[in-house]
């Protein structure tokens, strides 16, 4: 237990009773008791369970679980009415069906809105119209196909190879150990992948970690985060550090490779890193959604929140994060035929 000598601490000075703490240990009992956990159920590796019934079923959830506000003839939408349907907003290319933190699984479907309307119907167009994000979000599936990762564990002499992982995204956190059998304070990993940027020019490297790491792009080592103090964030529950960054050039359509090295010395209870890429560049993107917005039959506008706003151990605003108002109400006005979400 991670607060035991804590509990006893607490029951020692009389902060709590024995009583007080057995009706807590009862409510955990009922839910092992109900979840069947007493005879061996759960704990095992994770596994995707995908049926037709399945999807037709989160489908279902997910159509009833949405409210329409208001509908002024706009919707349903005909496809062979218009020609052209332009998706704005910061949410449009990425599926943000869940939040960060423990309100967030591996889902093995993820569809985004883009994607969802492209596989539909044709003359889609894109404008990502703000950028709300509270720091670089990880590298995933668009610009990293397929990211390997082999897990090390230490022996007096060497490393020896336990497990070998597949992820879509550069974003790796374990409560101690990463995997059965495996000491959680001496173990490493180390990963593969290919960056295909869609923008030459200047990117942003950003790495938050608990442990070590070291990232090597093109082969050349971009960051090395294995030595020094680089401060605490509020990631990894407080227990991250702050974002570490680095600039490197890169070429739209090139694919580059990128290697990740890891190690959980130093770290505790909760390990790993985040790897994010962006690129650095100064763009109108309100004005670009505008402009998209005016020359479309129809403005569809997906904005919310992401895993940085809407996550434990942070409280969200109240408002929308970064620009999405004003760019709501500027699509409105360059379209006649606008939708927001």
């Amino acid at each position: 237990m991670v607060w035991a000598e804590r509990i006893i601490e607490a029951i020692e000075n009389d902060e709590c009773t024995e009583s007080e703490l057995d009706e807590i240990v009862k409510d955990m009992l009922r839910l092992m008791q109900r979840t069947n956990a007493f005879n061996g159920v759960g704990g095992g590796e994770e596994k995707q369970i995908d049926s037709p019934e399945h999807r037709e079923l989160i489908r279902h959830a997910a159509t009833e679980g949405t409210v329409l506000i208001k509908n002024d003839g706009v919707l349903p939408l005909n496809p062979d009415a218009f020609e052209t349907l332009a998706v704005i907003g910061p949410n449009a290319r990425t599926a943000k069906i869940m939040g960060g933190g423990s309100a967030g699984v591996r889902p093995y479907r993820n569809v985004s809105p883009l994607s969802a309307n492209r596989a539909n119907k044709s003359g889609i167009t894109y404008a990502q119209g703000c950028d709300i994000d509270r720091t670089t979000p990880p590298i995933e599936t668009q610009s990293c196909p397929l990211l390997l990762k082999s897990i090390f564990q230490q022996s007096q002499y060497w490393w020896r190879n336990r497990s070998h992982k597949t992820y879509s995204r550069a974003d790796f956190k374990f409560f101690g150990s990463p995997t059965k059998g495996v000491d959680p304070h001496t173990y490493s990993f180390s990963g593969k992948a290919t960056i295909t940027p869609e923008i030459s020019g200047k990117h942003e490297l950003r790495l938050v970690q608990s442990g070590k790491t070291r990232i090597r792009i093109n082969n050349e080592v971009i960051i090395d985060a294995t030595e020094g103090d680089y401060g605490k964030g509020d990631d990894f529950f407080g227990m991250g550090s702050a974002e570490i960054t680095a600039e490197i050039d890169l070429q739209a359509g090139r694919e580059v490779p990128i290697e990740i090295e890891f190690s959980s010395e130093g770290a505790i209870l909760m390990l790993g890193c985040r790897i994010g890429l962006k690129p650095i560049m100064e763009r109108d993107l309100l004005q670009e959604a505008e402009d998209l917005a005016a020359k479309s039959d129809v403005a569809v506008v997906i904005v919310g929140t992401n895993d940085d706003w809407e996550t434990e151990g942070r409280d969200r605003l109240v408002f929308l994060p970064g620009d999405q108002v004003e760019l709501i109400e500027r699509v409105s006005l360059a379209n006649s035929k606008p939708l927001s979400s």
